[in-house]
C-alpha cells in the first residue's frame, strides 16, 4: 500500500508534466526553454514522498492512532520540560562512568 502510494505520487507528477519531460530543451512554454527543473529526480522523488506522507496520515486516521501519537508527543515534551537537560547529561555520564 505504501509503495503504491509513493509510486502514484511519481506517476501523477509524470502525467501532469509529460510535455516537459519529453526533451531536455523545448516545451509548451517555448522551443528554447530548458526542462531541467522538471526532470530533476529530486523533484519527482519529492512528489513520491509527499504522496507517501499523505497515505501515512490517512492510515493513522483510519487506525484511529493519530491522537494517540500526538498525546505521546505532548507527554514527552512535558517530561523534557520537567528536567533541566544541562543537569541530566552529567548524571548519565556519572552513572555509566563515561
Amino acid at each position: 500500500d505504501m509503495q503504491f502510494a509513493f509510486m502514484s505520487g511519481v506517476r501523477n507528477y509524470f502525467n501532469e508534466n509529460v510535455e516537459f519531460l519529453k526533451n531536455q530543451i523545448g516545451n509548451p512554454d517555448g522551443d528554447d526553454i530548458p526542462n531541467k527543473k522538471f526532470y530533476d529526480p529530486r523533484v519527482w522523488l519529492r512528489k513520491g514522498e509527499e504522496a507517501f506522507v499523505d497515505r501515512l496520515k490517512q492510515a493513522f486516521k483510519d487506525l484511529n492512532s493519530k491522537t494517540i501519537y500526538n498525546d505521546k508527543i505532548e507527554n514527552t515534551k512535558k517530561v523534557l520540560e520537567t528536567y533541566d537537560i544541562k543537569n541530566v547529561f552529567p548524571k548519565i555520564l556519572e552513572v555509566y562512568k563515561l
